[in-house]
């Protein structure tokens, strides 16, 4: 398990780690292309202005806090994506996000009614999907989104939650059989 996994999702004693997940690279580099195109254009704006004699102390004055604003864009670009996981364990399903302010949302593995995934054109062409996974709660759908490999994430998800109720069946029926035998041993 990611280092960065293990600090933020603590288990319970009988959970066991399955998988996690994070928006695939190409995202990160996709976003990051934003703060990049900004710092070309103000390259591109320095060079012009620093070659006109009276405007050289202006761009001076102006590439210090503008590189500075692209910087710290890039890096919150980074942080988010790197954050923003996805935590499947043998009892729930995770999605965790933020450090100043911190997002967490649970499903409960035996409420995991159905699982989907979809991919748009350009998704598909890059291998990337979003999975969908619906609960039996009134709350909205749990969405992972632009991961690779979004078929075989929807049908894991969905055989832990299938594997969480047959557990549940199973302790439902020791708790019978065993409510059963303490009614009999006291008869006796």
């Amino acid at each position: 398990m990611d280092r960065f996994v293990a600090w933020q999702v603590k288990l319970a004693e009988t959970e066991k780690y399955v998988a996690h997940w994070r928006r695939d690279g190409l995202i990160l580099i996709w976003e990051s292309l934003k703060p990049a195109t900004l710092a070309l254009v103000l390259a591109v704006v320095f060079v012009l202005t620093a070659r006109v004699g009276s405007l050289r102390p202006l761009a001076f004055a102006l590439i210090l806090p503008v590189g500075l604003v692209v910087v710290i864009w890039a890096s919150v670009v980074i942080v988010q994506w790197y954050v923003r996981i996805f935590v499947l364990t043998s009892r729930r399903l995770i999605r965790r996000e933020g450090i100043i302010t911190r997002k967490r949302l649970e499903v409960q593995l035996p409420k995991v009614q159905n699982t989907s995934y979809a991919a748009i054109m350009v998704e598909k062409w890059l291998g990337l999907g979003r999975v969908t996974v619906e609960t039996a709660s009134v709350g909205l759908p749990l969405v992972i989104d632009k991961v690779r490999h979004a078929p075989d994430i929807a049908q894991r998800i969905l055989a832990e939650a299938e594997a969480a109720k047959a557990e549940i069946a199973m302790l439902d029926e020791r708790q019978v059989r065993q409510r059963l035998s303490e009614r009999l041993t006291k008869k006796m």
